[in-house]
């Protein structure tokens, strides 16, 4: 039995599209949420995202210092728009799912929503 005022699990959400609008598979930072567009959808339309789940995403790439362990922490890098190993004001969002070399412009992580 759910208590009187359960609204849903929380783990697709409906958002704004912000300024642009969103494609499909889109990696966001909604506010301290990561979420991955779910469908595309323009400026100031309601879309659904998913705030978890394993999701192939950019990834930074560099010849030496960006390779990815699996489980290691991933940090978003909001200005580049991809997930990255480097810390400095990124925000940690997400593990590796699976190691990552670090010339791949790709890398499988598993959304975390930490505050």
């Amino acid at each position: 039995m759910m208590s009187s005022n359960f609204v849903q699990p929380g783990k697709v959400m409906a958002f704004t599209a912000p300024s642009g609008g969103v494609t499909d598979g889109q990696v966001l930072l909604i506010g301290a949420l990561i979420v991955v567009a779910q469908a595309a959808a323009v400026q100031g339309a309601r879309f659904a995202a998913a705030l978890e789940g394993v999701f192939d995403v950019p990834a930074a790439t560099h010849a030496s210092s960006q390779a990815w362990t699996e489980g290691q922490l991933l940090y978003w890098d909001d200005t580049a728009k991809v997930f990255t190993i480097t810390v400095g004001s990124n925000t940690k969002k997400a593990v590796a799912a699976e190691a990552k070399a670090s010339t791949s412009a790709q890398g499988r992580v598993k959304l975390i929503q930490t505050l």
